[in-house]
């Protein structure tokens, strides 16, 4: 999606929160994006850690092409 700020998908916070259940996650730093900020926001649930926003982690821009599905490139 590069740089495309769009609403994340309840599919996509649930395979994220599910890759993130087998890790142990310590710390939580994210884009500014808001699909980003929802899945880590979801993947801290329960556990008492607080996502740290930061730009700097923001998706690459991939110009034209930014929010097109690969095959569509």
């Amino acid at each position: 999606m590069g740089h495309t700020d769009c609403e994340p998908t309840r599919a996509g916070i649930a395979a994220c929160v599910a890759q993130a259940d087998a890790l142990g996650v310590a710390r939580i730093v994210t884009s500014d994006l808001r699909r980003a900020r929802a899945a880590a926001d979801a993947v801290a649930g329960g556990t008492g850690l607080v996502p740290t926003v930061d730009p700097r982690w923001r998706e690459l821009d991939f110009g034209a092409w930014d929010g097109m599905a690969p095959d569509a490139v």
